[in-house]
C-alpha cells in the first residue's frame, strides 16, 4: 500500500483505494505518534488504522511540503516465504528425527537379539563342554576330563610340593553280571555304583570319573595315603551296604576292588626333566 497524508494525519490519497475506510485521519497511528516525532524518515512495523492490516512501512516527510509519504508491505506477505521455508525445514527435521528413532529402535532390537544369541551360544558351548567332559551313562566325569584334571593337579602339586592321591577301582565279576542279568541291567548297576562313588567324593577339588567299562577312578588333590585310604574304604563300604544283588558272584552281592596310591609331586623342573 502507498499513502500520502498531511502532517496532521489527514489522509490525502491511498493506493489501492478502499470503498469503506475505517478512518481518514492517521494522527493516532504509530507512524505519526511514535516514529515521526523521532525521525523524519525510517522503517516502522505497525497495524494500519485504515484497514487493520499489520505492515512494514517505509515513511518520509516530503521536503518543502507539509506532507508525509509512506509505502508498506503486509507482514504476512513478507514472512510467507520464510514461514514456508520454516515449515518445510521443520517437516524435514521431523522426518529425520522419526527415521533416527525408527533406526534406533531397529538397532536396539538387533543388539538385543545379538546379545540373546550370544548368550544362547555361550550356554550351548558350556553345555557342549559339559557333555564333552561327562560320561553319558553314569554322569560322572569321563576319561577325557580325568586326563585334563590329573595334568592340572600334578602341575599344581609340583608347584606347591603337595601330595596327590588316586583311587582306581573296578566292579568284581562284572562280566559274569552282564552274562547273567543282561547288559541293560549291567548299565543300571554301573549307574548305581557311580552314584555311590560320587556321593563319597565331597570336596570341591576331588574328581570321580568313569575310567572305562566297569573301572572308575577318584582323583584326590592334597591328600596323603591315609586320607585316600579312608575315602577308598568309605566307597567300598557304601557299595557293600547297598547290597546290589549279584548271583553270579561268590559273595552274592556287587563288590569292588580298589587300589590306592599317593605321591608327593617333585618340583616342576624335576618333573619336566623326568619327562624328557
Amino acid at each position: 500500500v502507498i499513502f500520502l497524508a498531511l502532517n496532521n494525519g489527514d489522509l490525502l490519497a491511498r493506493r489501492p483505494t478502499l470503498t469503506a475506510l475505517m478512518t481518514t485521519n492517521l494522527a493516532k497511528g504509530e507512524i505519526f505518534s511514535r516514529y515521526l516525532p523521532q525521525s523524519d524518515s525510517g522503517i516502522a512495523v505497525t497495524k494500519s488504522l485504515v484497514d487493520g492490516v499489520e505492515r512494514i512501512y517505509a515513511y518520509r516527510r516530503v521536503a518543502g511540503l507539509p506532507m508525509v509519504a509512506a509505502a508498506g508491505v503486509s507482514s504476512h506477505h513478507v514472512f510467507a516465504p520464510w514461514w514456508a521455508y520454516a515449515y518445510r525445514s521443520v517437516g524435514i527435521l521431523a522426518l529425520i528425527c522419526l527415521a533416527l528413532i525408527v533406526l534406533s529402535v531397529l538397532l536396539y532390537k538387533q543388539i538385543r537379539q545379538l546379545i540373546t544369541a550370544e548368550s544362547e551360544l555361550q550356554s550351548a558351548q558350556n553345555e557342549l563342554e559339559i557333555i564333552a567332559q561327562t560320561d553319558s551313562l553314569t554322569h560322572l566325569a569321563n576319561r577325557r576330563r580325568f586326563d585334563v584334571a590329573v595334568q592340572q593337579e600334578w602341575g599344581r602339586a609340583s608347584r606347591n610340593r603337595s601330595t596327590l592321591a588316586i583311587i582306581l577301582l573296578d566292579i568284581d565279576w562284572f562280566k559274569q553280571y552282564n552274562d547273567h542279568y543282561g547288559h541293560v541291567r549291567g548299565d543300571d548297576c554301573l549307574v548305581e555304583v557311580a552314584s555311590l562313588i560320587g556321593a563319597a567324593v565331597q570336596r570341591a577339588g576331588d574328581l570321580a570319573a568313569r575310567y572305562g567299562g566297569e573301572e572308575f577312578v577318584i582323583l584326590l588333590p592334597e591328600t596323603d595315603f591315609a586320607g585316600a585310604l579312608s575315602v577308598a574304604e568309605k566307597v567300598r563300604q557304601s557299595i557293600v551296604d547297598a547290597r546290589i544283588a549279584h548271583s553270579a558272584s561268590p559273595l552274592g552281592n556287587v563288590t569292588v576292588s580298589l587300589g590306592v596310591v599317593a605321591i608327593t609331586a617333585p618340583k616342576q623342573d624335576a618333573y619336566t626333566a623326568a619327562l624328557k
